[in-house]
């Protein structure tokens, strides 16, 4: 008996073990050692370029980045309370620069990155079509700390059916708070009337959010650093912002606002607890009672934050149900731009939220997860209700899902959970029509910008870093007398600081990128006109060069490219040939006609139609036959397919000399589960999330038929010893076995399916 409950035990430790691996949240993962990283320093309005390339899903994926204006406040502080008092930490933030790019070769990809320039750390999320995948430091989380590599995954992946039953956010109007409202609106209504006329002539259209740490936060989330903290915050702030950015909000069906985001004001983190219990960093609230999502809401509230236009505190607190909470922006009271109300001698601040990156059951979130909630419960301070349950709003999962503010929480999966739904698009623009003119802020006001960081901003002519020794740009970022410009900051520029002549060459031949020459300077600016576009070259996959694009070859006779449905063709180039009634097309890989005189040279390019296909053969039966094109000084006797490049994915892994090989595991770890056959996923799933029920059913197995056993060994012992009925020994000696339960509800242990509605 002792040996079976050792075994229950130690199985249970097992699954609690797995289940808090932040990787048991993700379907499928890669594990990508070492990216690599390459800088274009493009100094044209002082931008840089960036790529970066790592192998992911059988290929290698390039980013091509270009870094943005920070969307900082010049007053930014980073604010640290610790048991010896408060401080203001100085940190550099032009090591932390933001990119956005796309993948080269890959129409309708967006990126927004987050690169740590000293160290090459970087953090993305990527936009394919209607995938949305993340790349991260494994060392983001606690387990992984230390770890050099870097953790890919596609949102799709996220065990949905890991998570508890959570909803985004409960309701933050309580009913004392009601009572207020009326003294509140008078104070908006006041405000808004003095500045309705000047909407439509206002570039106010940044909201100053300032980010709050707890303790819980800066122990389970930032690893106890305060830097590390701080660049996780930074990072989360910039893919909000872009995804707030690149929406478009609607006063009416005729007129659309679009640019409107966030400013990044402060960060503040608690290093400790506050020893004052019911204060939102207190480890209890008031009385020594464990914290609800109200009494944290309210807790919060109390906190000054007048001072931004909105206040977000994170945090790593278990709440039963609940992963966020955040005041709706309406007409009276909550959320952008609110000013504080009174509450008997308190002052309630409504233009709060928070996040918790914690479930329930004490499991990490991974940051994709958070994201998604932070961002959602932002939507509800700019004015977003739960979308309605209708077509328009809450569209099915056949028409790209539910959007962002939809009633149940959203995982990602679909392209339109990281969107906001028309409706949510016009009850934000209202609220921005009315609330953005109180307290928003200019583009203009952005920006940290200091002499000596090497990149020039308003008001520098030159900037080489720190030096004061340089002989082209002065100490204070101006040029120096005899300097027209300086080569640090300006491409064309000399060592003596004046212009190049023309014709120095001042980019470099992309070898990425055949379609671009070098670029020369014109002798007249101090700037690179940048790279030659090329034309009439041959590019990738036997395309040809116009204008700096490479053409694809299909494209260049008229045809649109496909991908061949058989495997051993796929790693040919096809193109959608019309059919004889010129009504549909089908797809057939290209053909081109030459003889084997010389086919060793272009071996790996061109290969034979298989034998079985005499020359003859007309060119319909064997694939589709462009206009002839004759190979240099070889006649005419044979069809050759063309080939795919190597190493592009294809039916069953990746091109080789024009044959599908199957993938072979290198430096990239892939999980795909415990097996690797479709059909076989849903086996997967139940054994995932039924593994409590099953270790306790395995162990009943075991410790039923040796309790039984034992009790049976006992009784013939007795019989045999003793003239006494086995009624008397089944009475005094024996009772019932009863079943040990784990402590606690059992949804503690057991994977939920399902989303409760906020």
């Amino acid at each position: 008996m002792f040996l079976c409950l050792m075994v229950t035990t130690m199985f249970l430790s097992t699954a609690l073990h797995i289940v808090a691996n932040i990787l048991t949240q993700l379907t499928s993962y890669e594990i990508i050692d070492e990216p690599c990283f390459r800088t274009k320093r493009w100094t044209h309005n002082s931008y840089t370029t960036r790529e970066i390339s790592f192998p992911v899903q059988n290929s290698t994926w390039r980013l091509i980045l270009d870094s943005i204006e920070p969307q900082i406040s010049p007053n930014f502080t980073v604010t640290v309370f610790g048991e010896n008092g408060v401080r203001n930490l100085p940190i550099d933030l032009h090591d932390l620069v933001c990119y956005t790019g796309r993948i080269f070769l890959m129409e309708n990809s967006s990126v927004t990155a987050l690169v740590e320039e000293t160290t090459n750390k970087f953090s993305a999320r990527i936009i394919l079509e209607d995938h949305i995948y993340f790349i991260e430091p494994l060392s983001t989380y606690a387990e992984y700390k230390g770890n050099t590599s870097m953790l890919f995954y596609r949102l799709k992946d996220v065990n949905y059916y890991s998570l508890p039953n959570v909803s985004f956010c409960g309701s933050s109007e309580r009913s004392v708070i009601r009572l207020l409202q009326n003294s509140a609106a008078d104070a908006i209504r006041g405000m808004t009337n003095r500045t309705r006329r000047q909407i439509n002539l206002s570039d106010k259209k940044l909201c100053t959010l300032t980010f709050i740490a707890d303790h819980t936060f800066f122990e389970n989330v930032g690893d106890r650093n305060v830097p590390q903290t701080t660049r996780l915050i930074i990072a989360l702030f910039y893919r909000l912002n872009s995804l707030y950015q690149s929406s478009t909000f609607l006063i009416d069906e005729d007129m659309e606002m679009s640019g409107y985001g966030f400013l990044l004001g402060d960060i503040i983190i608690h290093e400790s607890w506050t020893s004052r219990l019911g204060h939102y960093n207190a480890p209890s609230d008031v009385g020594g009672k464990a914290w609800t999502p109200h009494a944290l809401s309210d807790a919060f509230n109390r906190a000054s934050f007048n001072r931004t236009c909105l206040a977000h505190l994170l945090t790593y607190r278990p709440f039963m149900g609940v992963l966020g909470r955040a005041w709706m922006a309406s007409s009276h009271l909550g959320g952008i731009c609110s000013p504080p109300v009174k509450q008997g001698d308190l002052m309630i601040h409504t233009n709060t939220g928070w996040t918790t990156y914690v479930d329930h059951s004490g499991r990490r979130l991974l940051n994709a997860m958070a994201e998604l909630i932070t961002a959602h419960e932002l939507g509800h301070n700019w004015g977003a209700a739960h979308d309605p349950d209708t077509t328009e709003c809450s569209p099915p999962a056949l028409s790209r899902g539910k959007y962002l503010m939809y009633a149940h929480s959203v995982a990602g999966f679909a392209e339109n959970n990281y969107k906001f739904s028309p409706c949510s698009r016009r009850t934000i623009g209202a609220t921005l029509a009315v609330r953005a003119p109180l307290c928003f802020v200019e583009s203009s006001q952005t920006g940290y910008s200091r002499c000596g960081n090497r990149r020039l901003d308003a008001g520098e002519e030159c900037d080489t870093g720190m030096g004061h020794d340089n002989p082209c740009c002065s100490a204070s970022c101006k040029l120096r007398p005899h300097a027209r410009c300086s080569p640090w900051n300006h491409e064309c520029c000399t060592a003596d600081c004046q212009i190049a002549t023309a014709s120095t060459v001042c980019a470099e031949r992309r070898s990425s990128n055949p379609c671009l020459g070098p670029g020369r300077c014109d002798g007249l600016s101090v700037h690179c006109p940048g790279p030659t576009l090329l034309s009439n070259v041959a590019c990738a996959e036997h395309g040809q060069c116009v204008r700096g694009q490479c053409v694809p070859h299909c494209l260049r006779h008229g045809l649109e490219t496909c991908i061949c449905d058989a495997a051993e063709q796929s790693c040919y180039i096809c193109c959608q040939f019309p059919e004889a009634d010129s009504q549909s097309f089908v797809c057939k890989p290209v053909t081109l006609l030459h003889s084997d005189t010389s086919f060793e040279r272009t071996v790996g390019r061109y290969s034979f139609v298989p034998d079985h296909s005499s020359p003859d053969t007309p060119p319909s039966t064997v694939g589709g036959h462009l206009p002839v094109h004759k190979l240099p000084n070889l006649p005419i006797t044979k069809h050759v397919f063309l080939h795919l490049e190597d190493y592009r994915p294809c039916a069953t892994g990746y091109c080789m000399q024009g044959k599908c090989q199957l993938f072979k595991q290198t430096s990239i770890l892939r999980f795909q589960g415990l097996y690797d056959k479709p059909e076989d996923q849903s086996l997967e799933n139940f054994l995932r999330n039924n593994l409590v029920v099953l270790v306790i059913t395995l162990s009943l197995l075991v410790w039923i038929p040796t309790a039984v056993g034992i009790r049976f060994s006992k009784r013939n012992k007795t019989n045999s010893n003793h003239s006494k009925t086995s009624t008397a020994f089944h009475v005094d000696g024996m009772s019932e076995p009863e079943i040990s339960k784990p402590n606690g509800n059992e949804d503690d242990y057991r994977l939920s399916n399902t989303m409760d509605s906020a």
